[in-house]
């Protein structure tokens, strides 16, 4: 063992050791580099939308699992439940075991099962890894934000909550990172933008299809943007050009293939694809890469490391950090979420014969969101300030 972390657990209800990319599961890798690491997880896998016994995660030492009720709809009641169920036991089961650890990684969403933890936790280094932020980021209708405001305001509450109670705060953009940053009262040494990593994907050059061919990948839930994909892509001139490639699973799949469907939109449906290789030989077939989003304070997602990580520009709507990186450094097209004819513009005026652009993401990629290069910015952010002569609060 080296530098002086007697054991590590990492509290993350929505591992997946199976996807191309997952921010727990890097955090236990660079993790075990200092010491064992023990994984905290839910009893039901998000993903697949079932229960599991276990699950092996790389460099875990063990894997505990809490029992939650499961759930159909990623929108719906039931979930929350579940999310609800899994904090509260999360915390039950770190307090009877806080003396065995000397660090403890949380992930927000969830704040409250974060912040539960880190008010229980002996005296040991908190990380807060901040992946999204609920239900900021979530794409509530107006009237229910003003109906549901006392309850949004207790949400945000345990988010800011769990900040104040990190000695170390990590964030997946920028954005993310200047709205922590008002709760958290450690230094400047303490905090960390870093992008979510992905494995490359081993695409083959040469492989494209012959028709301009648009990707979505991820879930087909109600936060990204179909409705102006749809209306974009059923005007004559792009029905008739481009054709889309679906891969994921998600409450509005049926909505979504029926609506393509009905409106004539030439399309293929591959289903949920976890591992590198089968995805690689989708996405080598594509030109370009949904990453659509209604109105959304997040700046960077996982689809979008996806598509980089295949050299891949991005057809976005995000802000943010990764607006900014589309628009200064050539990864692709911007338009406004909800506009058709901005995406129209986006689409009519792409280039399917320039590879200057796919070079520019493959670099881009390689020096910010590869998964061996982020795993070693993570393990030195995590490891600066470890006393190796000491075994509990090594942490400086």
């Amino acid at each position: 063992m080296t530098g002086g972390v007697r054991r590590s657990l990492v509290i993350a209800p929505f591992i997946n050791p199976d996807a191309p990319s997952c921010r727990p599961s890097l955090a236990v890798r660079a993790l075990a580099r200092l010491g064992p690491v023990d994984v905290l997880t839910t009893g039901f896998d998000h993903f697949r939308k079932h229960h599991k016994d276990g699950q092996g995660v790389a460099g875990a030492d063990r894997v505990a699992c809490i029992s939650v009720p499961g759930y159909r709809a990623n929108a719906g009641p039931a979930r929350f439940l579940s999310h609800l169920v899994f904090a509260l036991g999360a915390a039950r089961w770190y307090r009877a075991r806080r003396e065995s650890y000397d660090l403890v990684y949380a992930t927000s969403p969830l704040s409250f099962a974060a912040w539960l933890a880190f008010r229980v936790s002996a005296p040991a280094c908190r990380v807060l890894d901040v992946i999204d932020i609920w239900p900021d980021t979530l794409p509530f209708p107006d009237v229910s934000r003003r109906a549901l405001a006392p309850l949004f305001a207790l949400w945000r509450a345990t988010f800011a909550a769990a900040v104040r109670r990190a000695d170390r705060l990590l964030t997946v953009n920028d954005r993310f990172l200047h709205d922590a940053h008002v709760y958290f009262h450690g230094d400047a040494q303490a905090t960390m933008r870093l992008y979510l990593a992905h494995a490359r994907l081993p695409v083959e050059k040469g492989r494209r299809e012959s028709r301009p061919t648009l990707v979505y990948v991820g879930n087909i839930g109600h936060v990204y943007d179909f409705e102006t994909l749809l209306d974009a892509l059923s005007r004559p001139a792009l029905r008739e050009r481009w054709q889309l490639f679906i891969v994921g699973e998600g409450d509005r799949r049926a909505w979504l293939l029926n609506e393509l469907q009905r409106r004539g939109i030439a399309h293929e449906y591959f289903g949920q694809v976890f591992e590198n290789a089968p995805l690689a030989r989708i996405l080598e077939r594509a030109h370009a890469g949904f990453n659509g989003f209604h109105a959304s304070s997040a700046s960077f997602s996982y689809k979008a490391a996806t598509y980089l990580a295949a050299g891949l520009p991005i057809i976005n709507s995000m802000g943010g950090d990764l607006n900014e990186r589309v628009r200064l450094q050539g990864l692709g097209c911007n338009y406004r979420a909800g506009d058709a004819v901005d995406l129209a513009r986006c689409l009519r005026d792409f280039d399917v014969t320039d590879t200057d652009v796919n070079e520019r993401c493959r670099k881009f990629f390689e020096t910010e969101l590869n998964e061996d290069v982020v795993l070693e910015r993570l393990h030195a952010f995590l490891s600066t300030g470890i006393r190796p002569d000491e075994a509990r609060g090594a942490w400086a």
